[in-house]
C-alpha cells in the first residue's frame, strides 16, 4: 500500500486481494462474490484505487456488464474501480510497460501461457486461487499448467474456451463428408473439394493472439510438437513441430486462400457473423491474471 500525490491511497495487488478475499463475516468464506451478495463492504482506506486492464470483448454487452459490476463492487467496497478495455493485440505492450514501470493496472487479463512470460512481474495469488478451488472444486489440469509458475499461482483462471469448427453440413455433404473429419488429412481432402466448389476454408492466420494461435497450437500439438517440455525446457525446434509446419503449408495451399493471412481474431469474427458460411476454427482460450487448453481438433 502506498500514498500517491493528493493523499490518494493505492493498494498493491497482494494487499487488495488479501483484504477483499478475507474481509468480514460471510466475505471471509466466499471472497469477493460473498461481499457483493452480503452487501457488506470490506474495510479499505479512503481514496483506494483499483485499476483493471482487459480486452475489448467480442460481445459488446459483456463490456457494459463488466463495468457495471465493477462499479457496483467499487461502491460497496468504497474503492474507485477503473476498467480499461483495449484491443486484444494491444495487451502485450501495455502489460510489458506496466511491469517495467511498476505502474498502471493492478489486475490484468492474460491469455494462455502469458503468466509464464510475465511471472517475474506478477504477484503470487496462491491464497486466492486455492480459496476458489476449495469452494468450487479443483481447477482443470490445463488451468494449473497455464497459471502456476515454479509451484506458485501467478494468475487466477477465468475461463477455458475450446477451439470450435464452424461449418455448413450441406456443403460438407456436397464435398463427400457425411460428418466432420476426424483427422487433419481427411479435413485436407474435404477442404480441397470445398475449395473447388468456391468454398475455401476461411481460417485466420495473421498476427493476432486468438484464432490464428488456436489453429496453430492445434496442428502443432496434434503432430506431437510443443513449445516446452514438462520441465519447462524450450523444445519448439523439433521434428514434430517441423512436420506440423510442413503440413500447414500444404494444407493452406490446398484448402484455403491468401485472404486468411492478414486475418485477425476480431476481423474474422466480424466476417463470420456477417456471413456465417465458410468453415473456420475459432475460440481463443483465455485466463485472467492479476498483475505484480487442449482444443478439440482433428488428429494428424
Amino acid at each position: 500500500m502506498a500514498k500517491q500525490p493528493g493523499g490518494v491511497t493505492r493498494f498493491d495487488r497482494r494487499a487488495f486481494l488479501r483484504v477483499a478475499g478475507a474481509a468480514t463475516g460471510a466475505a471471509a468464506v466466499g471472497g469477493i462474490p460473498a461481499i457483493v451478495a452480503a452487501q457488506k463492504a470490506p474495510s479499505f482506506p479512503k481514496g483506494t484505487k483499483l485499476n483493471i486492464l482487459e480486452w475489448v470483448s467480442f460481445v459488446p454487452a459483456s463490456d457494459v456488464e463488466f463495468k457495471r459490476l465493477a462499479g457496483e463492487f467499487g461502491k460497496l467496497a468504497g474503492v474507485e474501480v477503473t476498467v480499461d478495455q483495449i484491443n486484444m493485440n494491444d495487451l502485450n505492450p501495455r502489460i510489458a510497460s506496466a511491469i517495467e514501470t511498476r505502474s498502471g493496472p493492478d489486475i490484468i487479463m492474460m491469455i494462455s501461457n502469458w503468466p509464464h512470460l510475465y511471472a517475474d512481474g506478477l504477484a503470487d495469488v496462491d491464497d486466492v486461487a486455492e480459496e476458489i478451488a476449495k469452494r468450487d472444486g479443483a481447477f482443470y489440469e490445463h488451468n494449473r499448467k497455464a497459471s502456476v509458475v515454479d509451484n506458485r499461482w501467478k494468475s487466477v483462471p477465468l475461463c477455458s474456451v475450446n477451439s470450435t469448427w464452424n461449418y455448413r453440413e450441406d456443403w460438407f455433404k456436397e464435398a463427400g463428408a457425411a460428418k466432420f473429419p476426424d483427422t487433419w488429412d481427411e479435413l485436407r481432402k474435404v477442404g480441397a473439394e470445398l475449395k473447388k466448389k468456391g468454398h475455401p476454408i476461411g481460417q485466420a492466420f495473421g498476427h493476432s493472439l486468438g484464432d490464428p494461435n488456436q489453429y496453430a497450437y492445434a496442428v502443432t500439438w496434434c503432430f506431437g510438437g510443443a513449445e516446452i517440455d514438462d520441465k519447462g525446457k524450450v523444445i519448439i525446434n523439433n521434428k514434430e513441430t517441423i512436420e506440423a509446419l510442413k503440413f500447414t503449408v500444404a494444407f493452406w495451399r490446398t484448402v484455403s486462400t491468401r485472404a486468411g493471412w492478414p486475418g485477425t481474431t476480431a476481423a474474422t469474427t466480424a466476417r463470420f457473423w456477417q456471413a456465417p458460411s465458410r468453415p473456420r476454427s475459432t475460440g481463443p482460450a483465455s485466463t485472467l491474471s492479476p498483475s505484480g487448453s487442449s482444443p478439440r481438433s482433428p488428429r494428424p
